[in-house]
């Protein structure tokens, strides 16, 4: 008894491979979004020093998963793992600089601890 193949990954094509980059990219990035919010949450009197260790926790992860799930959606699709680690990895670096910068600017306008505390 024969057993189908799999389809052949070229033919899988370029809006179906965008639209998974995106909702994988979207995943990440609101699960790192969700840990910030929940770290705020979770201990709102901790010690800096013991929230900037959890944060940098938190960052870490957001980057390793980041490169693990575009590697493994590259190499899925288009046998290019270490170009969409990359790029996802760029895309979640953008991602954290933009939610810190905006978290800060919020925070100064007097909405503080949406993912982090600050002092202006």
């Amino acid at each position: 008894m024969e057993t189908e193949s799999p389809p052949d990954r070229r033919q899988i094509g370029a809006p179906v491979v965008t639209i998974v980059t995106c909702l994988a990219l979207i995943t990440v990035a609101g699960g790192y979004a969700t840990g910030l919010r929940l770290l705020v949450r979770l201990d709102p009197a901790a010690e800096a020093e013991a929230v900037d260790g959890r944060y940098f926790g938190i960052h870490g992860i957001a980057l390793v998963a980041a490169g693990v799930v575009g590697f493994a959606v590259g190499t899925y699709f288009r046998r290019m793992g270490f170009a969409f680690a990359t790029l996802f990895i760029t895309a979640i670096v953008i991602v954290m600089i933009a939610a810190q910068v905006a978290s800060f600017e919020l925070a100064c306008a007097g909405h503080n601890d949406v993912i982090r505390h600050w002092h202006c």
